[in-house]
């Protein structure tokens, strides 16, 4: 357990192997993440679709109540083991990286998912759509300027925080 080596030289050596799955899995975790959330607000938003919505909620608890271990164990032993597709283990190329990313990002992608889909809900309800909608814009052009809006304003809100620390 003792290497008797400076703390910042042993980060500094692991620092690669850990970032290296660890970017990809950050684009794998929002890269869903986002239009997940915004697919299941569109038609659960005003309390309809309740099955949809308690469909949504319950995966995504699921899947952020399964530990990632448990994920990869479970992706090691069908696809590597069993099936024989990728390595076991190893740091040997793309092919390394098939199995962890999606077991890092398969609870991580149910969070931002989530807050996603409750924000976009909070959007779909303000003035500007439903002015959008009574002036007989179609559904999907009010549901995408809505989505850009959000956009925008989260934007915003960063430059708003950024600017008051």
């Amino acid at each position: 357990m003792t290497s008797n080596l400076p703390v910042s030289q042993v980060i500094g050596d692991r620092a690669p192997a850990t970032l290296a799955p660890a970017v990809p899995a950050f684009v794998v975790v929002v890269a869903p993440a986002v239009p997940l959330g915004g697919l299941f607000a569109v038609p659960t938003r005003g309390g309809r679709r309740r099955g949809v919505e308690l469909g949504f909620t319950s995966v995504s608890v699921f899947l952020a109540a399964v530990p990632e271990f448990l994920v990869a164990v479970g992706l090691v032993a069908f696809s590597a083991v069993r099936l024989g597709w990728f390595p076991v283990a190893g740091n040997g190329g793309a092919s390394a990286f098939v199995l962890p990313l999606p077991a890092l990002a398969t609870g991580a992608t149910a969070v931002p998912a989530r807050i996603v889909r409750v924000e976009m809900l909070s959007v779909l309800g303000d003035d500007f759509v439903r002015t959008a909608r009574a002036k007989r814009t179609s559904r999907r052009r009010a549901d995408s300027t809505s989505i850009s809006i959000s956009g925008c304003e989260a934007r915003r809100g960063e430059r708003k925080r950024s600017n008051s620390k």
